[in-house]
C-alpha cells in the first residue's frame, strides 16, 4: 500500500472517530436538556440563532421551497453542519487529540451561547453545553485510544484489523447507538405535565360567531374553515416551548397609566368572543399555502388595554413570546372596532402547543409577523421609534398590512384538466382582502378578457371567500390567472413583488392541459 494511500486510511478512520465521539456528546447533550428542563434543546436553540442571523431573501427562499418542513431542514443542516466540520478536523486524530478536543468543547459553548442570546439563562442550557463537552471529549480519548492500539497491531499502520479493530468497532457502533438513542430516551421520560382541568378548558363564550354559511361543491376548492391540524405553522421556534399553566402571566405594561398582570384563569374568566378571521404569513408566496381561516375564541385586546389605560403618544404594542419573540403592532389595530383577539381556541378547541397555548395573539388584516405572537408573555405599550420588533430588525415592514388576492385551487398548476359532465372545467379557488372584504374574482384565460366568478356567501370581511368559474376550454395547453377586487372595489395589483419586505404581490397564474 502506497504512503498517500496510507495517509487517506488514516485520515478516514480519524474523521468517522470523532464524528462518532461528537454525536454521542450531542446527543447526551439533549438528554440532559430534556431532563433538567422540559422542552429545551441544544441543537434547536442553535438553529433558532441561525434563523435569527438569516437575511430574509435567504429565509424566504428556504420557506419557498420546503413551506413547513423548513424547521427539520434547518435541523438537520445544523447537524450535518457540525459532524462535517468535526469530521474534517478529526481527520489528523491519530496524530493529536488536541484540535479535535477544543472543537467539541467550542460547540458546547456556542450550545450555552445560543441559549444567552435566544432566552437567556437556563440550567439546561448550561448542564446541556458541559454534557456535551464532557461526553464528546471523554468518547473521542476512547475511540483514539482504541484507533492507536488497532494500528499498532498491524504492520501497516493504516489497516486495522483482528481484535482491536473488533473492540474499535463495536465500541464505536455503541456510542454511535447511544448517541442516537439518548434524545429519544430524554423525550420519553420527560413527566407529562399535571395540569387541573380548569385551567385548560375553553369557557363559553359570551359573544357567539354566526353559523358557518354553506361552501361551494367545487372538487378540489379549499374547505370554507381550515381544519386546526392544517393550520399552517410558520414560526422562528425550533422546538415548541413549554409552559406551566398555573405559572403563566400576561403582563400589561409600558407606556400605560396602571400596568399590570393577569393570570391564565383571570384571562379565562374574561368575556369570551368567537370570530371568524383568515390569517397568513408574509412570506406566502402568490398562489402559495401559508394561509389558513378558522374560528378564534379570545378576550378583545382593547378590553385588555383599555385597564392599562395607554398613554397619549404611544403608536405601538410590542408583544413577547416565551421564546424572546416580538411583534410590532399598531395600538390602533388593538383599539380600533376589529376583533383583535388574545386567543385561547381554534375551531372551538384549546390552542394546541404548536399554535401558541396557553394564549396568542391574533390581529385581523395584518400578517402574522406582526399581529399574531404565539406563546403570549407580555404587551408592552411604547412607540415605533423606541421599540423595534424581532423580524422589523431584519428589513421587514413595520406594519405589514395584509394584501389583497386570490388563488387558484383547482385545476392544479403544470397539471391535467379534465372536462366535466357539462363539457367545462371548473376553475376554483379563494380570495381574500382581509379587514377590507373581498368584492369580486375575475378569472383570464391566455391574455383574453376577464370573466367574473361566482362567490361563496360572504362570512365576513376579515374571511376568505370561495369562488368558481366553469369554463368553456378546448383541448390543449392553457394559462389561467386570478384576481381580486376588495369590498370598495379596488383590484390587486398586478405588479409582481417577492415577499419581502410586505408580502407577495402580483396575479396567481397557472398552466394546464385540458383534455377532452
Amino acid at each position: 500500500m502506497s504512503t498517500s494511500s496510507r495517509t487517506r486510511g488514516a485520515r478516514l478512520a480519524g474523521a468517522l472517530t470523532t464524528a462518532v465521539a461528537a454525536g454521542l456528546g450531542l446527543g447526551l447533550a439533549e438528554l440532559a436538556a430534556a431532563l433538567v428542563q422540559p422542552r429545551t434543546s441544544p441543537v434547536s436553540l442553535v438553529g433558532a440563532v441561525t434563523i435569527d442571523l438569516t437575511p430574509p431573501p435567504v429565509k424566504d427562499l428556504v420557506i419557498g421551497l420546503l413551506g413547513t418542513a423548513d424547521k427539520p431542514f434547518l435541523i438537520g443542516c445544523v447537524l450535518a453542519g457540525t459532524l462535517a466540520i468535526t469530521a474534517m478536523i478529526g481527520s489528523g486524530l491519530a496524530r493529536t487529540a488536541r484540535w479535535a478536543s477544543i472543537w467539541i468543547a467550542a460547540v458546547g459553548a456556542i450550545a450555552i451561547l445560543a441559549a444567552l442570546l435566544r432566552v437567556a439563562v437556563a440550567p439546561s442550557s448550561l448542564v446541556a453545553g458541559l454534557v456535551l463537552a464532557a461526553g464528546g471529549i471523554g468518547a473521542l480519548h476512547l475511540l483514539r485510544g482504541l484507533l492507536l492500539r488497532a494500528q499498532e497491531e498491524q504492520a501497516d499502520p493504516a489497516a486495522i484489523g483482528g481484535a482491536s479493530r473488533r473492540r474499535l468497532l463495536a465500541t464505536g457502533a455503541g456510542l454511535g447507538a447511544l448517541g442516537a438513542l439518548a434524545p429519544l430516551v430524554g423525550r420519553a421520560l420527560r413527566p407529562a405535565p399535571q395540569v387541573a382541568p380548569e385551567l385548560l378548558a375553553v369557557p363559553e363564550p359570551e359573544v357567539r360567531a354566526p353559523e358557518l354559511p354553506e361552501g361551494l361543491d367545487v372538487e378540489g376548492i379549499s374547505p370554507l374553515r381550515t381544519p386546526a391540524d392544517e393550520l399552517y405553522r410558520i414560526d422562528t421556534a425550533l422546538v415548541v416551548p413549554g409552559y406551566d399553566p398555573e405559572s403563566w402571566r400576561l403582563r400589561i405594561e409600558g407606556m400605560v397609566e396602571n400596568p399590570y398582570e393577569i393570570t391564565l384563569p383571570e384571562l379565562m374568566a374574561m368575556p369570551m368572543v368567537e370570530h371568524d378571521a383568515t390569517m397568513l404569513c408574509v412570506s406566502n408566496p402568490v398562489g402559495g399555502d401559508l394561509i389558513g381561516s378558522v374560528l378564534f375564541q379570545g378576550v378583545r385586546v382593547r378590553d385588555l388595554l383599555a385597564r392599562a389605560v395607554p398613554l397619549r403618544g404611544a403608536d405601538q404594542v410590542l408583544s413577547t413570546s416565551v421564546d424572546g419573540f416580538t411583534a410590532g403592532t399598531p395600538l390602533e389595530a388593538l383599539t380600533d372596532d376589529r376583533e383583535a383577539l388574545i386567543a385561547v381556541a381554534i375551531n372551538g378547541e384549546p390552542l394546541s402547543p404548536e399554535h401558541g397555548a396557553p394564549a396568542r395573539l391574533f390581529t385581523p388584516g395584518l400578517y402574522g409577523y406582526v399581529g399574531a405572537t404565539k406563546w403570549l408573555t407580555t404587551l408592552s405599550v411604547g412607540t415605533y421609534a423606541e421599540q423595534v420588533a424581532y423580524w422589523t430588525t431584519r428589513g421587514w415592514s413595520a406594519k405589514g398590512p395584509v394584501k389583497t388576492s386570490a388563488r387558484i385551487d383547482t385545476p392544479r398548476g403544470n397539471g391535467r384538466a379534465e372536462l366535466g359532465a357539462d363539457g367545462r372545467v371548473a376553475v376554483a379557488g379563494v380570495a381574500w382582502a382581509v379587514h377590507r372584504g373581498v368584492g369580486a374574482v375575475q378569472v383570464q384565460v391566455d391574455d383574453g378578457p376577464w370573466i367574473d366568478a361566482e362567490l361563496s356567501e360572504d362570512v365576513n370581511a376579515d374571511y376568505w371567500r370561495q369562488w368558481v368559474v366553469r369554463l368553456e376550454l378546448a383541448p390543449g395547453e392553457h394559462v389561467l390567472a386570478a384576481r381580486a377586487a376588495d369590498a370598495s372595489g379596488e383590484l390587486q395589483s398586478a405588479e409582481v413583488a417577492p415577499p419581502a419586505p410586505n408580502g407577495s404581490q402580483g396575479y396567481h397564474r397557472i398552466s394546464v392541459d385540458v383534455r377532452g
